[in-house]
């Protein structure tokens, strides 16, 4: 692993800790905390920016470890294996939710909406779950093709690519919630009752 604080013109080495027959698969940050998956080393966290790491493996079955992603206290990987796992204290320890994706194990990309996972799948399109990774549905109406080799999201759409497809997008409305993806809007009204509103 490696950082740069100059926007990309150096980098420094940033694997303190990680087990060097350990490459990484893949990588998220939530403030100062890291997570890293790896293949062989299962998971490494960070909680200073990447200077030290720490193996973060209890529950965790599969050490070959494709996808991981962080969302406040909740904290998501996937196994190579398509093993989806679920820690709600901060990667301390990890619960099984679905020994299997369905449609393709293999997760290429995830991302975090609200309370819902996206993950991007190879031949198997696009999944999608509400419930911390237990059940999985399929999204994948006017997708030409099923391969989805990446997945990103801005306030109010999710843009996936892969396969000879091109980019695709689509409104995050259709598929969570709404109410997990709208900005909390409070006020106080007086008097109360009002009229003429």
């Amino acid at each position: 692993i490696y950082y740069s604080s100059n926007n990309g013109l150096s980098w420094v080495s940033s694997d303190n800790g990680i087990i060097l027959s350990s490459s990484i698969n893949s990588i998220d940050i939530s403030g100062s905390t890291l997570i890293a998956g790896t293949n062989l080393g299962g998971i490494y966290i960070s909680n200073n920016l990447g200077v030290n790491w720490a193996s973060a493996n209890n529950g965790i079955i599969d050490l070959n470890i494709s996808l991981v992603a962080i969302e406040g206290p909740n904290y998501y990987a996937i196994g190579w294996s398509g093993i989806f796992y679920w820690s709600n204290d901060s990667g301390s320890t990890w619960t099984v939710m679905n020994s299997s994706l369905p449609t393709a194990p293999h997760g290429y990309s995830m991302e975090i909406i609200g309370s819902s996972i996206v993950i991007g799948t190879y031949a198997g399109g696009v999944l999608v779950s509400h419930d911390h990774g237990s059940t999985w549905a399929t999204i994948n109406t006017g997708l030409p093709d099923l391969y989805v080799a990446s997945l990103e999201k801005n306030n109010q759409y999710l843009f996936l690519g892969g396969g000879p497809v091109g980019v695709w997008s689509r409104p995050l409305s259709e598929i969570v919630n709404v109410d997990e993806i709208k900005n909390e809007i409070s006020f106080e009204l007086y008097p109360n009752p009002s009229k003429g509103l």
